[in-house]
Order: structure tokens, then sequence, then C-alpha cells
């Protein structure tokens, strides 16, 4: 989904100092498997940071059992190294993605991360498809 996605939402943590935690929540129209949007996610990540270094995608559920997929990966930011940790699933005609940032020297805050996991669809974004 990348820059082409809905915003839907965004948490701040507020009190960092250099780099500020956070989640994103975008839905995107989307018509084809799951597996097809998360390339899609991956080659847009891979193209837009610097020194990504993807972990072992994992196949997993949301939302009652939903199929979702989620992947783990570390990339370079202004003067430090960035943790992202993204969940991507479909409902319908909609994809949804939520991403959770950290530097890497700071401690994962588990409340944001196992919220990733609540991630249910629904609501198609605004706009055409």
């Amino acid at each position: 989904m990348g820059a082409g996605g809905h915003g839907l939402g965004t948490w701040l943590h507020h009190g960092d100092t250099v780099y500020s935690r956070n989640i994103s929540v975008q839905a995107t129209h989307f018509s084809d498997k799951l597996s097809d949007i998360v390339n899609q996610e991956i080659a847009y990540i891979q193209g837009a940071f610097a020194n990504v270094a993807m972990k072992p995608i994992e196949q997993t559920t949301v939302c009652r059992k939903h199929p979702a997929t989620y992947f783990k990966y570390t990339f370079d930011a202004t003067n430090m190294e960035v943790v992202a940790e993204q969940i991507v699933t479909i409902y319908g005609s909609t994809a949804y993605t939520a991403k959770y940032n950290r530097a890497a020297d700071e401690e994962a805050n588990t409340s944001a991360q196992h919220s990733l996991r609540t991630l249910c669809g629904g609501n198609p974004p605004s706009g055409k498809p």
C-alpha cells in the first residue's frame, strides 16, 4: 500500500526524544490475493527505504481467524535504525495494513505489537477504486 493507501488512523507515542514510536493504519481498494498485496508492499518498502533487512514472513490470522500476513523488517532512517512490524489483510475488495515503527534501540511496546493483530476490516476506503 505504501504511499497509495488511505489513512484510517495514526498513534504517536509522546515523550520519545529522537524517534516517536508510532502505529499507522491504511486501507486501499484491492481485488487480488493477499499474497499479491504483500508482494507489492514489500517491493514498495525495499524501494523506499535504505538498507532494508526483512525477517521471515508469517501467515497468521486477525479478527476471529481471518487470514493475514505479518512481517518485520529494519531500515535506516536519518542517523538511526528503525524496526517496523506490519500486518496486512483483505476484506472483500479492501486491503488493510497496520504498521508499528520504533527506533531499534527502544524497547517494543507489547500493547502496540498486540494491537496489530486486532485489525478487522469492514469499511471500504474513501475514493474510487
